[in-house]
């Protein structure tokens, strides 16, 4: 398994625990070395892609993540995301779809 893959993998545990989580648990969770995970871990830690606990040493999910979800959402466009569904919701039933958005202007 190449190392960005187990990269992903160690990214998607700790989204999906929403909880820090140690090296032994990543480890035997997603049977890598430790040596392995230790090492993703300190180069994902240096550029704030996770976080370290200072009491625990657990990692999660670092801040950095959000600024490119946050980019993510600002060029995301829903109407033309969900103009497909829309229309087939519209083909299958035989009723007006509309898509409202509301904005605090």
């Amino acid at each position: 398994m190449k190392l960005l893959e187990k990269t992903i993998k160690i990214l998607d545990y700790l989204s999906d625990e929403q909880r820090s989580v140690g090296i032994a648990e990543l480890s035997i969770k997603l049977d890598f070395p430790k040596s392995t995970v230790h090492r993703i871990l300190k180069d994902l830690l240096r550029y704030s892609i996770v976080e370290q606990e200072k009491d625990t040493s657990r990692y999660k999910i670092g801040l950095r993540l959000l600024k490119y979800s946050n980019s993510l959402l600002r060029s995301f466009d829903i109407r033309q995301t969900v103009k497909p569904i829309l229309k087939k919701v519209c083909n299958e039933t035989q009723e007006t779809t509309f898509l409202t958005i509301w904005t605090n202007d």
